[in-house]
């Protein structure tokens, strides 16, 4: 199995043809639907080595070359993350190739959400796995405005969405959110400030129905948190609809683009609520 190459020098040709044959046997990809050397997006310059897309419809691109990442990777990489293209990058490389900056450059990669995949012969290796551009786009965690406590538990909500389940990794945020707040219950109603008249279960009753009740009849007056204010307090109701909502497949990459758009916004503004929360809630000392 072969292509026709116009810019991709003669010699790394066998490593293109043999990187495309491991991804059509391993991810499924038809020859048919592969691009040589096309454009993937009108706005964005990267003109991989070959495309096509997957069965769970990103975009997978393959960019053959003798260095592990090059710089005018950069561009594209940006390209495809401002406008949320769920591009599966990688480069392929020969496994006999000399790159002199190997180190810097798998790093550089890796930074990126490049993956590399290392060409043998008639075989392949994934070195490093590719991310999803469009998840790539999300706004880092500052660890550094949590307590400790909580920051084991954010890293791996943040690499668990960068990794492909976003669902997943809002659903760990809420988590965070949901236990912060029913210790927040508990505190109040021990301290008498919130009284639990209908005896509702802070361990496990439903979280929506103890938020309501909790904001309607929290006695700010007493309670030395002054940020828990109606409003606020509606931003965390304003979750519970997601919170157990489950992950369903896009049909297709219009819907994908939507999906992960939609779900970086709702993990950013959930890292953000949590953060707020945890500083509304530093006088219960909890």
């Amino acid at each position: 199995m072969s292509f026709v190459y116009t810019i991709l020098p003669p010699p790394l040709h066998p490593t293109a043809d043999t990187a495309m044959k491991w991804f059509m046997e391993n991810w499924g990809i038809s020859k048919g639907a592969v691009t040589v050397e096309g454009q993937i997006h009108q706005d964005v310059e990267l003109r991989p080595t070959l495309s096509a897309p997957t069965k769970d419809h990103h975009i997978l691109c393959v960019e053959a070359s003798e260095n592990v990442y090059a710089n005018h990777l950069d561009a594209s990489v940006l390209g495809c993350m401002r406008h949320g293209l769920p591009v599966k990058l990688y480069v392929a490389v020969p496994k006999d190739a000399k790159d002199p900056n190997y180190a810097q450059n798998i790093r550089a990669a890796k930074r990126a959400g490049v993956g590399v995949i290392e060409i043998d012969g008639s075989s392949g290796l994934i070195i490093q796995s590719a991310l999803s551009l469009s998840l790539s786009a999300l706004r880092p965690i500052d660890i550094r405005r949590f307590p400790k406590k909580y920051r084991h538990g954010l890293s791996h909500a943040e690499q668990t969405f960068r990794d492909g389940t976003p669902e997943k990794a809002c659903s760990l945020v809420y988590d965070e959110i949901e236990s912060l707040f029913r210790k927040a219950a508990k505190r109040t109603f021990v301290k008498g400030w919130w009284p639990n008249s209908r005896k509702l279960d802070i361990e496990n009753g439903p979280w929506a129905t103890l938020i309501n009740d909790w904001n309607q009849h929290l006695d700010r007056h007493q309670c030395p948190c002054p940020s828990l204010k109606h409003a606020f307090v509606s931003r965390i109701l304003g979750i519970t609809p997601y919170r157990n909502e489950s992950g369903h497949k896009p049909k297709d990459t219009k819907a994908l683009i939507k999906r992960d758009q939609q779900l970086r916004t709702r993990f950013e503004d959930a890292v953000d609520l949590f953060a707020d929360f945890i500083e509304a809630t530093k006088p219960l000392k909890i």
